[in-house]
């Protein structure tokens, strides 16, 4: 997807689902920089839970849910 992995997040991609793993159970939010993906949803991949997500510029904000505090969360991002 373009994006380098960090500790807090790694991302991966298939066809127009990109999954973002979010490896730190302690954040309350994510910043990826330099992401502006064309969202049509985010959504959890347990649960198929929506999840709030702004456009900052460049940058790509998440916030987790607290209900979704685990090891390794990942998201389902559906692009346009």
């Amino acid at each position: 997807a373009g994006v380098d992995p960090t500790s807090d997040y790694a991302i991966t991609k298939k066809g127009n689902k990109t999954y973002i793993h979010i490896l730190n159970p302690e954040l309350k939010d994510v910043v990826i920089p330099n992401f502006s993906p064309q969202v049509k949803s985010l959504k959890t991949y347990l649960g198929n839970k929506k999840v709030n997500h702004i456009k900052k510029g460049k940058d790509f904000q998440i916030n987790i849910p607290d209900h979704q505090k685990q090891n390794d969360l990942i998201l389902i991002l559906n692009t346009k």
